[in-house]
């Protein structure tokens, strides 16, 4: 699949929905991890970092748009970084993210299934004990997401998000990175 062709839709369709009537201000915090080792940072009284793909915190802001008590679509853009700090270098993984998830809420439980569109994935920083990188970037990815939600009133949520997404080097024949990760996730709705 060419996402390059896409990323315009997927933009697109995310401002379209943004600006719709019904739709409300979302914001959103996260806590991930899971996902293949990318680099090990290290201080000098033995502590070591590991950087993981799927981590770490994540924020975004989006729509929230109740089509129906029952069945509403959250859009989010946002970040999900992660950094290691160390005597043997710093390093930074980030990538900026555009989610589109409908839901199907059963009492105070909300269910939903969607698409995680990741822009920019970049690992930079100083030396690191392994992989020796200074700046590695990946294509834009897209992936899907999963999520469970307990709803607290119309306005506040806490819950799970399921990330399934691979990063492919831009210049290199090494394999895809798995970037899979579980989430614990919070919101609120204005």
């Amino acid at each position: 699949m060419n996402i390059k062709k896409y990323k315009y839709y997927v933009l697109t369709l995310f401002l379209f929905i943004s600006n719709s009537q019904a739709s409300n201000i979302t914001v959103e915090v996260g806590y991930h991890f899971g996902g293949d080792e990318l680099a090990v940072t290290g201080s000098s009284n033995s502590n070591t970092y590991k950087i993981n793909a799927g981590e770490l915190m994540s924020l975004a802001v989006g729509s929230h748009i109740y089509l129906d008590h029952e069945f509403y679509l959250r859009t989010l853009v946002g970040i999900k970084s992660t950094f290691g700090i160390g005597d043997s270098g710093d390093v930074v993984w980030s990538r900026f993210l555009v989610e589109f998830m409908p839901f199907i809420r059963v009492d105070k439980w909300a269910f939903g299934a969607g698409l995680s569109y990741q822009l920019n994935p970049r690992l930079s920083g100083g030396y690191v004990q392994q992989n020796n990188i200074t700046n590695t970037e990946y294509k834009n990815t897209l992936g899907f997401v999963f999520e469970v939600d307990y709803q607290q009133g119309e306005s506040s949520y806490v819950g799970i998000k399921y990330t399934v997404i691979a990063y492919e080097p831009v210049n290199s024949v090494s394999n895809a990175i798995n970037g899979n990760s579980v989430g614990f996730v919070m919101g609120t709705v204005f």
